[in-house]
């Protein structure tokens, strides 16, 4: 179990942990760093790349970037620990080698009881670190990071490949959210899924949300978003050529669905993308 709360944030890495009774995401989002989420007490449900998980205390989560996910509620209240980073923040050899290992197996763990306790082990020095910060806990926290994803990483060598166990109906709802991730740019309407798909709109509409936790709407609006941001950070395309490219039939129409899940207008958010925190 972890001892104590924290929230602590340097460049390309951050600690946090909380806890909360009820609480359930209002949309999927993304990040640009490497996440791992711990669930430390209680259950959640979590959707990450097309799939819905039930997690219990002691499961680990691993997100790569620009993974689209979200948490939602299962009436039970939980806490857990959250430790973001990117690569640079861990400047060893073989590092890259350990992240793709780390990051590219499973998304979700159960931790039998002896790797649990190792893994919350590091979490408590982890916290204990920034909270007392002595001399030279940077590079602590750097070489027990580093442990961490090395242990995991062996721990995931060793496991079988894992098969996900869903339902029929699931299963026909994740090869709607494929065909969503590959169409989300052209002009898609719930008759027509329903249609590709021999659905009928109510069952796939409600299906849907129950299984991701938003509407087919929303969730082609956050592909958009997510590779919009992506495309303002990464190319010098102009803002009207991504518009376009994203299948908005205006700029405006771009500028205020991407303020409504940014806050920021898409000219604002390439501008003070240098200044940005990564948190």
């Amino acid at each position: 179990m972890l001892t104590q709360n924290i929230d602590y944030v340097i460049q390309d890495f951050r600690i946090k942990t909380k806890s909360y009774t009820h609480y359930t995401m209002n949309t999927c989002h993304f990040h640009d760093t490497f996440e791992i989420y711990y669930l430390d007490q209680g259950s959640r449900q979590c959707f990450i790349n097309n799939q819905t998980y039930t997690i219990d205390a002691g499961s680990l989560v691993i997100i790569p970037p620009y993974l689209l996910h979200k948490t939602m509620d299962t009436g039970v209240p939980h806490s857990r620990l959250l430790l973001s980073f990117r690569p640079v923040f861990l400047a060893f050899p073989e590092t890259q080698m350990v992240i793709k290992q780390f990051f590219s197996k499973e998304h979700v763990l159960q931790l039998p009881p002896p790797m649990r306790h190792h893994v919350e082990t590091l979490f408590n020095t982890l916290i204990q670190e920034v909270t007392l910060q002595e001399p030279f806990f940077t590079l602590r926290i750097q070489l027990l990071l580093s442990t961490l994803l090395i242990d995991v990483a062996r721990y995931i060598h060793t496991m079988p490949t894992l098969s996900t166990k869903n339902t029929c109906a699931q299963q026909r709802i994740y090869h709607v959210i494929d065909y969503l991730k590959d169409n989300y740019k052209t002009k898609l309407s719930l008759q027509h899924l329903s249609q590709v798909f021999f659905i009928s709109p109510y069952y796939l509409s409600r299906s849907f949300k129950k299984n991701t936790g938003v509407t087919v709407n929303k969730y082609i609006q956050q592909l958009r978003i997510i590779e919009g941001q992506r495309l303002l950070k990464e190319t010098t395309h102009p803002i009207s050529f991504i518009a376009h490219e994203l299948g908005y039939g205006t700029l405006a129409a771009f500028d205020k669905q991407f303020k409504a899940y940014t806050n920021q207008t898409p000219k604002e958010y390439r501008h003070a993308l240098p200044k940005q925190s990564i948190f």
